[in-house]
């Protein structure tokens, strides 16, 4: 389940994930831990697919 956050203005600022996808995905990609600099191809990708699920979703809808 995906969480997120908007600012004043509804814009959304953030995306949350559950810790337990989030352990899927650090031992999916272990290199994820290590996020300084320019994001690697893989994490762009898997950000690419986040955002397109996220642009699926009815507006007003929340869990």
């Amino acid at each position: 389940m995906l969480h997120y956050v908007s600012d004043n203005s509804g814009q959304t600022t953030a995306v949350i994930i559950q810790i337990e996808e989030w352990n899927i995905s650090r031992n999916k990609y272990p290199e994820v831990d290590n996020i300084d600099g320019e994001l690697p191809q893989w994490e762009k990708i898997l950000l690419t697919k986040i955002y397109w699920k996220y642009l699926t979703i009815p507006k007003g809808y929340s869990n």
